[in-house]
């Protein structure tokens, strides 16, 4: 399946101009407005700012990618990192920002889109007493790789 995502500095770039079709200005303004638009809440900005810090900005895709679970069952991470990796094979991470509480359903569609997209990268990114936690999924372990993240 990971034959699926080589492709040259070409493609990767346009993949990215496609991708980038809507900015992040364009999300936070959408505050107000009915659902038109995906916006980001209070924690998924404070985490966007950590993900600009870390990547390059252009490789950030808030509420770019859409991943078909099942039937009818669709998951979209709040981000997406895209990058081009060594030998041209694309290397996806996508980061789901929680608060304290992670609800049931939230961590099951988790699960199973890390056991369905093995070739990506899921991160669990939780806000909880004043610091960020980053949980790697793992698509065949029950139990999460913990790593602490201090501003």
């Amino acid at each position: 399946m990971s034959q699926n995502l080589r492709m040259s500095r070409e493609e990767f770039e346009k993949l990215k101009a496609r991708m980038s079709n809507i900015s992040v200005k364009e999300i936070a303004a959408t505050k107000g407005q009915t659902f038109l638009k995906p916006r980001m809440n209070k924690t998924e900005a404070s985490f966007f700012e950590i993900l600009r810090r870390r990547y390059d900005p252009r490789d950030i895709f808030p509420f770019g990618l859409t991943l078909e679970l099942a039937y009818r069952c669709k998951y979209t991470p709040d981000f997406s990192v895209i990058q081009l990796g060594a030998g041209g094979y694309c290397i996806v991470t996508c980061y789901e920002v929680k608060g304290a509480h992670v609800f049931e359903d939230s961590w099951i569609k988790l699960k199973v889109a890390a056991r369905t997209f093995s070739n990506f990268k899921f991160v669990l990114a939780q806000y909880k007493k004043g610091e960020w936690t980053e949980t790697v999924i793992s698509p065949n372990s029950t139990q999460p790789k913990m790593r602490l993240h201090r501003e």
